[in-house]
């Protein structure tokens, strides 16, 4: 283990909680600076408080090495746009990548951004922002995927002939998107790609790999969820800049190979890593 990963939810309107947390980070950092590992955290950008108590700049002064911030899908709050995974077509599907936005909006607010900033995140971002970010200019060292599921019901949807690597394209459909914990839905957000795998079998939903989406896919009628699985390749084959992987709730993969082989996530990521990755931080810093 080279260290923690802190996982913090804030709010623009927290206070008190905020500098508890600052509080036990800088407790944690301190000790476990003495046996060699590091302490990081995972932030959010809120354009409407820039300076706030957990701020990248009130976050960056307390970790040594890199962050990780959190953008979801992109949206600003309080909702997330069901953009990605989307085993459906594009061209005005799902809505056009914010990314650009968020970057503008980080650049306005923290003007030392680009020299001081920039080079010390990773950034946790969805599918729909990646392609913009492998294809842009901006000098950003470190690239941090997170692997993030989306469930949707369809609504006003107009079907056209199917694709040959898809059941079918769908060209128009307004998405809602389901809240976990809804009773409607049998299938949480949350659920890994071997839990959808075996719910859907349970159900009689049907199941597929989309090529076009890269992304795994269960559904029944106007009921959808896609997510990204131990084979999808989309984050991975498209740069040679990872600093490395981080994989959030490991107990989610399919240790037992019962939709596939044993530890399919962990060992795609490995060999996926072994290929394309950077070298690591440290030692690019030497």
């Amino acid at each position: 283990m080279d260290g923690l990963l802190f996982f913090y939810r804030s709010h623009p309107t927290v206070t008190v909680s905020d500098a508890e947390f600052l509080g036990h980070f800088r407790r944690m950092r301190d000790d476990l600076a003495l046996v060699g590992l590091f302490v990081s955290a995972v932030v959010s950008f809120h354009k409407e408080q820039p300076d706030g108590p957990m701020s990248i700049n009130n976050v960056l002064s307390l970790v040594e090495d890199i962050v990780v911030l959190r953008t979801h899908d992109l949206s600003p709050p309080p909702a997330d746009a069901a953009a990605c995974p989307m085993p459906f077509a594009l061209g005005g599907v799902t809505r056009a990548p914010s990314f650009s936005r968020l970057i503008a909006d980080m650049k306005g607010a923290l003007p030392d951004f680009e020299r001081s900033i920039a080079p010390r995140l990773l950034f946790s971002v969805t599918c729909e922002a990646t392609s913009y970010f492998l294809n842009s200019s901006t000098a950003f060292h470190n690239l941090l995927v997170v692997f993030l599921r989306r469930t949707y019901f369809l609504v006003e949807v107009l079907f056209v002939r199917g694709r040959k690597d898809d059941v079918f394209e769908l060209r128009q459909c307004c998405l809602l998107v389901l809240e976990e914990g809804d009773p409607a839905v049998k299938m949480t957000t949350g659920s890994s790609y071997w839990q959808m795998c075996e719910m859907a079998a349970k159900l009689g939903y049907s199941r597929h790999y989309s090529r076009h989406g890269d992304c795994h896919v269960v559904h029944k009628d106007r009921f959808w969820q896609a997510g990204l699985g131990p084979n999808s390749t989309r984050l991975f084959t498209a740069t040679r800049r990872f600093a490395g992987a981080m994989l959030f709730a490991m107990h989610a993969d399919d240790a037992r190979g019962r939709c596939g082989q044993p530890h399919g996530l962990v060992n795609h990521v490995r060999h996926s890593l072994d290929r394309f990755a950077a070298p690591p931080v440290a030692a690019r810093n030497e």
